[in-house]
């Protein structure tokens, strides 16, 4: 019977399906992963943001989101950016 390895123990390889498994690559073998339009959409975003009624600490906050989002290296960290940004906008 075969023992499960722990998350560390995961990580340490450079298989690509294993890093895509723990979300830490967007990378699956074969298929890649192109996130070239999201880099143009978030800088449409971000101006969006800068001509709203809103006040100057809730933009900042929002912006920063933004940054976050193009700079996250996993699928759990965008999904968690992309939440932060709906709930700063609902208020």
């Amino acid at each position: 019977m075969a023992l499960l390895k722990k998350r560390e123990d995961l990580t340490d390889s450079n298989d690509d399906n294993v890093l895509f498994a723990l979300g830490l690559s967007n990378s699956f073998g074969d298929i890649v992963l192109m996130n070239g339009d999201k880099e143009d959409n978030i800088d449409a975003k971000i101006e969006e943001v800068r001509q709203m009624d809103l006040d100057d600490e809730t933009k900042f906050k929002i912006i920063n989101e933004y940054n976050n989002l193009r700079n996250a290296k996993s699928f759990k960290e965008k999904t968690k950016y992309e939440r932060n940004i709906r709930a700063l906008l609902r208020k």
